[in-house]
Parts: C-alpha cells; sequence; structure tokens
C-alpha cells in the first residue's frame, strides 16, 4: 500500500510541477549489463584471464527544451568500477628544514563500492545565427570521425575510442547544421581536447579545433571526413593533428561503414605518424535479427615495424522490443572478438561478450 501511495504522489507531483515550467521535459535511461571472458595463451594453452558481470552503463538523462530554439541536455553514468573516490586528508605538520607549520596532503587508496560515476553531458543548443543549424554550448558529442554517431551495434567502441584517437565527448562550443536541400551535415567545434574526464590542471592551455563534414551526394552513400588540430605541451609546442575518412553506404538491410585514420603526434619537427582503418558491415535478417563483422587495423608508429595490431569481430543483435524510430528499447548482442599483434610469435586474444542493453523514455512532460 505504501509503495502504492508513494507511486501515485510521484506522479502528481510531476503531473503538476513539472508543467509549470517553461518548456517541455522528458527522462530517458539506458543500461548495459555485459559479460565478459578474456583468454589469453599461457604456457602453450588458452587461460582465462576476465569472466565477470558489470554494469558497462547506466545513463540517467534529462533533457528540456524551453522553447523551439532552445534545447537541453544533461547525462550522468553510473556503472561498475573497481575504483572509487581517492580521499583527500589534510594535516599540519611541521617540515624539518625550517620549522614552520605547512599542510600535508595524504592520498588513501580508493574506496571498493564497485561503482562509479560520472558526467558525460551537460550542453544547451541554442538555434540561432546559424542556419538550419546551432550553436552548442557545454559538454557535448566531439565531432571526429565517427565516435560521435557510434550507437555501439559491436559491443567495442568505434576505432576512434578504443585506440584512444579522442574522447567521445567534450568541453567546448560547437557551430553546424543542414547542408541545403538534405545534402548532408557540417560542423566546426572549439573544444578542450582531452575529453570529459580531464578538467582543471588536465587540460591543456591550448584549445582544439576540429571540423566535420557528412555529404550525401545519392540516397543511400555518405561521404565523411573530418580534421583535429591542437598544440599539446609547454613552449615549443607539440603536435597533434587527425584526419578521418569515413564514408558508409546503406542498401536495403546492408550498412557498411568504413573509417580511415592518419595522425601525427608528438614533437612537432619529428611527430609520430599513426594510421588505421575500420570496415564494418552488418546485414538485417529480419525486423529484429541483425549479425555484423568488424576488422581493425592499427599502426601505433608507421615507421618501425611489426607494431601494430589487427581486431576481428563478429556477432548478433536480437532486438526484443525496439522504441520510436527503431532504437533499441530491450536487446541481446553477442560478440566475438579476437586481437593479434603484427610481431612474429604474437597469439591472437579472444573476448567473448554478452551484453543485455534495455532503454526507456518517459512522456514528454509540458508543453511549448
Amino acid at each position: 500500500m505504501r509503495k502504492r501511495l508513494f507511486s501515485l504522489g510521484l506522479t502528481v507531483v510531476i503531473s503538476t510541477v513539472v508543467p509549470a515550467f517553461a518548456g517541455v521535459t522528458q527522462f530517458e535511461a539506458y543500461n548495459w549489463m555485459r559479460y565478459t571472458m578474456k583468454l589469453e595463451k599461457e604456457n602453450g594453452a588458452y587461460a582465462t584471464q576476465e569472466s565477470q558481470w558489470a554494469l558497462k552503463r547506466g545513463y540517467l538523462r534529462w533533457k528540456h527544451k524551453f522553447t523551439e530554439r532552445i534545447d537541453t541536455r544533461v547525462n550522468i553514468d553510473l556503472f561498475s568500477s573497481a575504483n572509487g573516490r581517492l580521499d583527500r586528508v589534510e594535516t599540519t605538520g611541521i617540515t624539518d628544514v625550517d620549522s614552520t607549520e605547512h599542510t600535508v596532503v595524504k592520498k588513501v587508496k580508493p574506496k571498493k563500492n564497485g561503482a562509479d560515476i560520472k558526467l558525460k553531458y551537460a550542453y544547451v543548443k541554442l538555434g540561432y545565427l546559424i542556419p538550419q543549424g546551432d550553436i552548442t554550448v557545454g559538454l557535448q558529442k566531439f565531432y571526429f570521425g565517427t565516435i560521435y554517431e557510434w550507437k555501439y551495434m559491436t559491443i567495442e567502441k568505434s576505432l576512434e575510442d578504443v585506440e584512444k584517437v579522442c574522447a567521445s565527448a567534450d568541453y567546448g562550443v560547437s557551430l553546424g547544421g543542414y547542408l541545403p536541400k538534405g545534402y548532408g551535415t557540417w560542423r566546426f567545434q572549439v573544444a578542450n581536447g582531452e575529453g570529459y574526464k580531464h578538467t582543471g590542471g588536465d587540460v591543456n592551455t591550448e584549445p582544439a579545433y576540429v571540423a566535420d563534414l557528412r555529404f550525401i551526394p545519392i540516397p543511400g552513400l555518405t561521404l565523411g571526413g573530418s580534421a583535429l588540430h591542437e598544440n599539446v605541451g609547454t613552449k615549443p609546442f607539440e603536435k597533434r593533428q587527425w584526419l578521418s575518412i569515413s564514408p558508409r553506404f546503406t542498401s536495403g538491410p546492408i550498412d557498411v561503414w568504413v573509417n580511415f585514420l592518419l595522425g601525427e603526434t608528438g614533437d612537432k619537427d619529428e611527430p609520430t605518424k599513426k594510421q588505421g582503418y575500420m570496415i564494418y558491415p552488418t546485414v538485417k535478417l529480419s525486423p529484429n535479427l541483425e549479425v555484423l563483422g568488424r576488422y581493425d587495423h592499427w599502426d601505433p608508429d608507421i615507421d618501425r615495424e611489426d607494431d601494430g595490431h589487427n581486431r576481428y569481430i563478429a556477432g548478433f543483435n536480437y532486438h526484443l522490443c525496439k522504441r520510436e524510430k527503431g532504437r533499441p528499447g530491450v536487446m541481446i548482442q553477442v560478440n566475438w572478438q579476437g586481437e593479434k599483434g603484427e610481431a612474429e610469435g604474437s597469439e591472437m586474444e579472444h573476448k567473448f561478450m554478452a551484453q543485455l542493453r534495455w532503454e526507456w523514455a518517459s512522456p514528454k512532460f509540458g508543453s511549448l
């Protein structure tokens, strides 16, 4: 009875208080429960290095639209983690040199709570000044390569993300919109460059500049390109420069993603040249079932031999139910993933992953 009364009271509060504010509010949740088994070869035989269940994503999202031109979003992520908050303990002591009091900062081990929290998005989108576009301010998607449109239909991250070229979100300002007559999209962004996990002293004084273009010459074919430039470190500035070429082809049940990455990082006069590519096809066998494959190649230094690696992924996604516009509601994902270095004698590392995803959205409260 108490639970029923509490639910009724909460419904009354939401339905009466929320509409009192100008605009439309909606709440969403994304949860990914994953089992992972990792196998590596030891003494001529494969041994289990990891076997665990974990909540890899626990998004809580609040979207609020003030007007047709002002839209906001806040995302926090609750997830399984071996790390916790690192306590900062301050005590007053006496120095051995000049006998004056000073503050001693001691760091203790992280609390093993099995979970952690991070802020993923917090931005306002302003539909002013840019024809058929917007100015977005805050913690937002990082508009480079395929990372900002990656929907995790493979359990593994996008190539840019897994190889740590850039983070999926960052603090900054971007402006962009649609090309005329539906021929694609464009966006220009100025961001910290270190990603959403870094603030304060971890942020470089030089911002990152990103430009992204998606051109659709004919239906089903998208030609994508992105450029990233940032000076890093202190004077003389080092270099961080990346280029992504990312065509995509869709026809009926077939969807093929391709992404080429070329980069230079490190010393500006003698940078380390890096490159890699991803080929990722999916085939929809039915409205609820799709099979997929993926091949990644990564070379962290093209001037060195046998330092790269290859990644192979195969699996399927099965939708138990879908949300509006075909988005996942409850979905089962199963992937096998193999990774092997180029060096002679390298052994394949195997990873088996099974994931249950469930996502939902509340009704929209309020009106414009």
